[in-house]
């Protein structure tokens, strides 16, 4: 599994013009089950994302489609992990 941080680089009117594009394209990671939560910061200086476990390789390929690394407006923070603790309620997660 992956916690990706996505911290905006540019100015909030330079990040604006990709916010519909960079939406339309995680709810497609959703769709194939490529992404498992997903928000904005509360700063609404960027996001997380966790996803489910793939190689490095997949994930690089999967963020260079990403509107917002495409047009240079944000960046991506990886930190990869092995979930070993979860609620009852998201224990599938350990198996992902």
């Amino acid at each position: 599994m992956f916690l990706l941080e996505i911290t905006f680089i540019k100015s909030k009117a330079e990040v604006e013009p990709y916010l519909e594009a960079h939406a339309a394209w995680g709810e497609q990671r959703f769709i194939a089950g490529d992404f498992l939560m997903a928000g904005a910061k509360w700063d609404e200086k960027g996001g997380v994302v966790i996803t489910k476990g793939m190689s490095e390789e997949q994930l690089s390929s999967l963020l260079a489609d990403d509107p917002f690394v495409q047009a240079s407006v944000a960046n991506y923070r990886i930190t990869g992990f092995n979930c070993r603790f979860a609620q009852p309620e998201l224990s599938v997660l350990m198996e992902l």
